[in-house]
C-alpha cells in the first residue's frame, strides 16, 4: 500500500520517555525486513534537534526517489471514484458506503464545477479504515463516508469517514471569554 504514490516512505518512530530500547529496535527491525526506511523522532524530548535523524531520513528519500508522484486517482475522475480509489489502494476496503448526506454534498460539489479537486481524507488516525478499533491492515470491510466537506480555499474536497470532531475544533465558550487582567496588568484565567 505504501508504494502506491511512487514514493520510497519513510517510518517516523515517534519516540516518548517511557519507550525502550527493545520496541524501538523491533519496530525498526520489521521495517527493514520489509524494505521501508524507518527513523526515530525524539522532538518531544529533545525539540528540533530531535527531528534531525528523521530529517535527514527523508531528505535521503527524496533523493533516492523514483520519480514524479503519482495519485491513487486521477484529477478528472468523478468524486466518488476518487474516494473508492483511496478506500481500495490505500487503506485496504473492500468497498465505500455513503450517508444520503453524502451522496447529495457530492452531487452539490460536482454541479458547482470543484469536482476535478484533490481529495484529503478525514478519518481516525488509529486505524487504516475508519473504525477505531479495526487495527492492523484490515481486509474486507467497508469505509463509511458520513459527510463531504468542499474548502474551495484550500481546494480539497474533504471525504469525513466516521464521527470526528474536525478542527479548528473550538469549544462552545472560548478560552478568552475566561481571561482578563487586573489593575496591575496581571493576566489572569490562562489556566
Amino acid at each position: 500500500m505504501l508504494n502506491v504514490f511512487n514514493i520510497p516512505p519513510v517510518v517516523a518512530i515517534n519516540r516518548f520517555p517511557f519507550d525502550n530500547d527493545e520496541e524501538m529496535a523491533w519496530i525498526k527491525n520489521k521495517c527493514e525486513s520489509l524494505g521501508v526506511t524507518a527513523a526515530e523522532s525524539e522532538v518531544f524530548m529533545k525539540g528540533g534537534e530531535g527531528g534531525i535523524a528523521l530529517a535527514e531520513a527523508v531528505l535521503e528519500a527524496i533523493e533516492k526517489g523514483k520519480g514524479n508522484v503519482e495519485f491513487a486517482y486521477e484529477f478528472s475522475d468523478p468524486i466518488k471514484v476518487k474516494i473508492e480509489k483511496i478506500a481500495k489502494k490505500v487503506y485496504g476496503a473492500e468497498e465505500v458506503e455513503y450517508t444520503p448526506r453524502a451522496l447529495q454534498e457530492i452531487a452539490s460539489i460536482e454541479k458547482l464545477g470543484f469536482a476535478d479537486f484533490p481529495m484529503c481524507m478525514a478519518k481516525t488516525q488509529l486505524s487504516l479504515s475508519d473504525k477505531i478499533g479495526l487495527m492492523g491492515a484490515p481486509k474486507g470491510w467497508t469505509l463509511n463516508v458520513d459527510e463531504v466537506r468542499l474548502y474551495t480555499g484550500a481546494k480539497f474536497i474533504v471525504p469525513v469517514c466516521g464521527s470526528m470532531f474536525l478542527l479548528p475544533g473550538l469549544p462552545p465558550v472560548p478560552a478568552a471569554n475566561k481571561m482578563d487582567y487586573t489593575e496591575d496588568g496581571e493576566i489572569i484565567g490562562l489556566n
